[in-house]
């Protein structure tokens, strides 16, 4: 096949493939840096860590939460892998949020003592995208207290 050729197919299949995409009846997932940012921020009393979102894009962002926190996932390092931890959430107060650009939200999160973790943040946009928003895996929060 010619240098022209493969081209010419090359160009074809990537059309084919973002008329595909354009078409698709599921909204896009973001994967680029036009996303909030999920960062770890750090440990305190209690054993919980503190977590922040900011909106650095220009667009509004919604997640499912309270005033001031998202509803969000845990995983933890396994020697498997990342394994989900099961959250249970109550349902009084719950409604979509909206995160506004340059707005930034903090919220604790309970991990797992001396365990790897990470938290996962769902969000949406206006024009349909969904993002799942990783943060950087933390060591875990210090060995809560024994309660009496």
């Amino acid at each position: 096949m010619t240098r022209h050729l493969r081209f010419l197919a090359l160009g074809t299949l990537t059309t084919l493939l973002l008329l595909s995409a354009c078409t698709s009846t599921t909204a896009p997932v973001v994967v680029g840096p036009e996303r909030p940012v999920l960062a770890f921020v750090g440990e305190e009393e209690g054993g919980n860590a503190r977590f922040s979102l900011t909106n650095e894009t220009q667009v509004p962002w919604t997640y499912h939460g309270y005033d001031t926190s998202p509803i969000y996932s845990v995983e933890i390092r396994t020697e498997e892998g990342w394994e989900p931890r099961m959250l249970g959430w109550c349902g009084t107060g719950l409604a979509e949020q909206v995160l506004a650009p340059g707005a930034t939200l903090s919220f604790l999160v309970a991990l797992e003592p001396d365990t790897e973790s990470r938290v996962i943040v769902s969000l949406g946009a206006e024009d349909g995208t969904q993002a799942a928003i990783l943060s950087p895996s933390s060591a875990g929060a210090e060995p809560r207290p024994e309660s009496c």
